[in-house]
């Protein structure tokens, strides 16, 4: 994929893309993913992106499911990572290092009629910033990347060393 524009659904005209301080723009984005299933119910995904001048992004996942007393049991490790490539303690420098948000997620479905899903994640986000996003450019609805996990409103802002785990239950 590769993107010097976007159009957030509440938005009459196309937008471009900026860093952080919102006035330096970044000319482009591009990514590339692949997935691999490999036919007994394990799948891996692998994805990488770029926010030209400013922004790595990198994405893994490792899926496997099997049954338990006769109901599907998904596991899954899911690793989120972003590396900005401004290093002079400017609002467009985010982060020291790589910041990450790792996931392991289990998902049960009982008897078709209740779904279990337990969460758990670990962020590191050293730096300025001190929340990990999986955006590369951070204005909402502007460039959001894939986040398999469980979202609420505290998700958006994964703060440094943070450690939580959720558990839903939604019936069908």
């Amino acid at each position: 994929m590769w993107t010097n524009e976007y159009k957030a659904p509440w938005h009459l005209e196309m937008d471009e893309f900026y860093q952080n301080d919102k006035t330096t723009k970044v000319d482009y984005l591009h990514s590339l993913g692949a997935k691999y299933d490999f036919k007994n119910n394990f799948v891996l995904e692998a994805a990488f992106g770029q926010a030209e001048g400013y922004i790595d992004q990198y994405f893994a996942k490792a899926s496997y499911k099997f049954d338990i007393a006769g109901s599907p049991l998904t596991t899954s490790y899911q690793f989120y990572g972003t590396r900005d490539k401004v290093d002079d303690r400017s609002v467009n420098d985010l982060y020291d290092g790589t910041a990450w948000l790792q996931a392991l997620t289990f998902g049960y479905r009982a008897a078709d009629v209740v779904d279990l899903r337990l969460e758990g994640t670990w962020v590191k986000a050293d730096g300025q910033q001190g929340y990990f996003l999986q955006r590369m450019t951070p204005t909402y609805a502007s460039s959001n990347g894939r986040l398999d996990i469980w979202w609420d409103n505290r998700s958006d802002f994964n703060a440094n060393g943070e450690k939580r785990s959720s558990s839903v239950r939604c019936m069908t």
